[in-house]
């Protein structure tokens, strides 16, 4: 497993990051703990040594499972968590800082992340000004060693940096979504920002195990998001079967070449793939170690082209809500 570098924070990552949301146990239909721990240490064995969390992941209980996985050894591990942005005061970021390090029994984080801005969801909006404040405090303080942004746009990324330096950006982004790439990412690649993105299989779609006819139970996210839409998902499976051939060409499955499409984009740093068991972790590290040949790769992006030229302009990769047509 090849390690990446975080911007000039002195960070470095494994090329592919294990996303640990769905350890939560919430917003994905549940979750198994020993399932959880199994699948991290799966991930370790493989060469994964970089995991993905936050605060918002079933209130904190990812971190907590993290903890668990890691404890005798937990500086052998590249940690990321993001903080609410109804922690966007300058106490409260620094209270959740210390809140998630108890949860994780580190340090230290590796990276920390402002997960969205602090006005999203309803919530009361604080200058980022004031928020950077206290990542900068906590830097200082070795509490954590990078900051990141997630879903934040090129002009909070600006604001941001006039405070200090932002060296990770965390969006979306993957086959069927790609909003970043106009604006966030030239912006990034200018600035020598990472990338790390997250739902490079689209939240599971690009894998190929659902259908129009797969229904989500109402604690699975997936229920009520701009991809599994009726109207979206059934132009999305059309797409997945043009990418079947492909995927056999190289005897790999249809999540593995969403992640090495992703993984090969050019500007991006590493991946951030969820896994919930054990076996789940070992399919997606077969997107690593071969490479696509060019011609497909762009074969692979025009067909993303179109679907995405055609998708309505949600207002973000959760929500429904349609701002303008494109």
């Amino acid at each position: 497993m090849n390690m990446k570098k975080l911007g000039t924070s002195g960070v470095q990552v494994s090329e592919m990051i294990l996303g640990c949301w769905v350890m939560g146990g919430a917003q994905w239909g549940g979750a198994d703990d020993n399932e959880s721990i199994r699948a991290i240490h799966a991930a370790y064995d493989a060469g994964i040594n970089t995991l993905d969390t936050a605060e918002a992941y079933n209130d904190g209980y990812s971190e907590s499972i993290i903890g668990k996985a890691i404890q005798g050894h937990p500086n052998d591990y590249v940690i990321s968590s993001k903080a609410l942005n109804c922690h966007s005061k300058y106490d409260q970021l620094k209270a959740a800082c210390e809140n998630s390090l108890k949860r994780l029994g580190r340090d230290y984080l590796d990276v920390y992340f402002l997960h969205w801005p602090s006005h999203f969801y309803g919530g009361k909006k604080v200058p980022l000004e004031e928020t950077m404040a206290a990542m900068s405090e906590l830097k200082k303080e070795g509490k954590i060693r990078a900051i990141g942004l997630s879903n934040f746009s090129v002009e909070e990324f600006k604001n941001a940096m006039e405070v200090d330096r932002v060296d990770v950006y965390q969006p979306p982004f993957n086959i069927l979504w790609r909003r970043m790439e106009d604006e966030n990412l030239p912006y990034c690649i200018e600035n020598g920002i990472s990338v790390i993105p997250y739902s490079p299989i689209a939240q599971g779609l690009l894998s190929g195990k659902f259908s129009i006819d797969s229904v989500f139970p109402d604690n699975d996210i997936r229920s009520n998001t701009p991809l599994f839409l009726p109207e979206n998902r059934i132009k999305a499976l059309e797409l997945i079967e043009k990418l079947r051939p492909i995927a056999e060409k190289y005897r790999k499955t249809l999540a593995q070449l969403a992640i090495k499409w992703v993984m090969q984009f050019p500007g991006i740093t590493a991946p951030i793939v969820g896994g919930r068991t054990d076996k789940q972790v070992l399919e997606n590290v077969g997107a690593c170690g071969w490479k696509m040949e060019q011609s497909d790769f762009e074969k692979i992006n025009t067909l993303s082209k179109d679907f995405w030229r055609q998708m309505p302009h949600y207002n973000h990769f959760f929500d429904t809500a349609v701002i303008e047509q494109k």
